[in-house]
């Protein structure tokens, strides 16, 4: 069975560098680099683009995100604080639905991303130290 596992964890290496690599290039067209990114939305996103297999829609839906976050007079670090718990959240659907299907290929891409607006925004958060 380790040889099974050694073939496993490879292929799943090689997936993971695929996803990273069309990310990158994604953001890399809107002038933007992926590896600025807050690292719990990198591994976020990369777990996105291996279950949808659209790295294009991963890198729009941040886009989304962080235009409704630029709607509300929030300094950089809430902004982050907020895209970063958005991401988490989506995260924790991304693991539900890959326990239930197993790949999590089709309940996956059937899940909201993190720009869902029925997914009302986390309240918790840094202090505001605009007051």
């Amino acid at each position: 069975m380790p040889e099974f596992e050694d073939v496993t964890d490879s292929l799943k290496r090689v997936v993971e560098e695929a996803a990273r690599e069309a990310l990158i290039a994604q953001f890399e067209k809107l002038g933007l680099q992926f590896s600025n990114l807050h690292p719990t939305i990198r591994a976020i996103m990369e777990r996105a683009a291996i279950s949808t297999g659209d790295a294009a829609q991963q890198v729009e839906s941040f886009v989304r995100l962080v235009a409704m976050a630029d709607q509300f007079n929030l300094t950089d670090e809430q902004k982050e604080y907020a895209l970063v718990k958005a991401y988490e959240q989506h995260g924790e659907r991304l693991a539900k639905s890959e326990e239930v299907g197993g790949s999590g290929q089709d309940e996956a891409t059937s899940q909201p991303s993190p720009t869902d607006p029925s997914e009302a925004p986390v309240r918790e958060g840094p202090p505001d130290s605009q007051n």
